[in-house]
């Protein structure tokens, strides 16, 4: 449940970037660029307490940027910006302002970290780049 409620607040916070063209909360390559996706990753979890444990979500926001630029710095330096305009807007707002978890989970802390480039599919139109979004939930056992 906490997966699906994070994807939902996180695919709302990218539709806010008005330069991101298309959001799918869903591995796939959007039609409209620059567009992202968003696919959860992978979840830990540890003993915080005796009542409660702390789990993190990872989630992979990966963003397209068209490669049919002029020059291929210029789609560079774009999707440069990109990444850091993403970045920024998750770390203005660490925890979700008005998110509602499920009973008993509580949102700590979101932490987006620029990861991984990919080049691969410039024959395809495109460049991409991910952007790992860590969610820290304090889950009450009781």
């Amino acid at each position: 449940m906490s997966f699906s409620t994070l994807r939902t607040q996180i695919q709302s916070k990218l539709e806010s970037i008005t330069n991101i063209q298309q959001v799918k909360n869903y591995p796939t390559v959007p039609t409209e660029f620059p567009g992202a996706t968003i696919t959860p990753s992978d979840t830990d979890s540890d003993y915080e307490t005796t009542e409660e444990n702390k789990r993190i979500y990872t989630f992979v926001v990966r963003l397209f940027y068209p490669a049919k630029e002029p020059t291929m710095s210029t789609a560079i330096s774009a999707l440069e910006g990109l990444i850091d305009e993403v970045v920024d807007e998750f770390d203005k707002d660490e925890t979700m302002t008005g998110i509602s978890m499920p009973a008993k989970y509580t949102l700590i802390q979101l932490m987006p970290t620029p990861s991984v480039w990919d080049y691969s599919n410039i024959p395809d139109g495109y460049l991409t780049a991910d952007i790992g979004i860590k969610a820290i939930v304090s889950f009450d056992t009781t």
